[in-house]
């Protein structure tokens, strides 16, 4: 009876470890293709001058206009032709920048609104607040 609770509480104990690893390696995917689009969206200004506008938060402006300077998996895009996080969510995409709060120069915002699938960021101006605790941002 004792080796069974043992077991129970070893085996509870890999699976939270295993679920925290899991959120971390979302949270990690996510920055790295935000990296990935940052650099994409510099060769499109590169090549014609300008970012991609979108002045109101775009779901399809960022697909649509990356897709020659970047390849997406199936699993990455939906039938929309949005870009997608590892949450499942469409990635945000905004130009001119208006949320900005770091020491680049980008004139383009792309964030993940995180696990909850919320983030202040979609109204431009908006401060930081409850639903934007979990975003990953390409400012921060």
């Amino acid at each position: 009876m004792v080796v069974v609770a043992v077991i129970g509480v070893v085996a509870g104990l890999v699976v939270a470890a295993a679920g925290g690893a899991q959120k971390k390696a979302a949270r990690g995917q996510a920055q790295a293709q935000i990296r990935t689009m940052m650099v994409a969206l510099e060769r499109y200004r590169s090549d014609r001058g300008a970012y991609p506008e979108a002045t109101t938060f775009s779901k399809t402006n960022l697909f649509a206009n990356l897709t020659n300077y970047m390849s997406f998996q199936d699993s990455q895009t939906n039938s929309a032709r949005e870009v997608l996080d590892p949450y499942g969510s469409a990635y945000r995409y905004r130009s001119p920048a208006v949320a900005v709060r770091s020491i680049t120069s980008e004139s383009f915002e792309i964030w993940s609104c995180g696990p909850d699938g919320k983030s202040d960021y979609d109204r431009p101006g908006a401060t930081p607040g409850p639903n934007s605790r979990d975003d990953i941002t390409s400012w921060q």
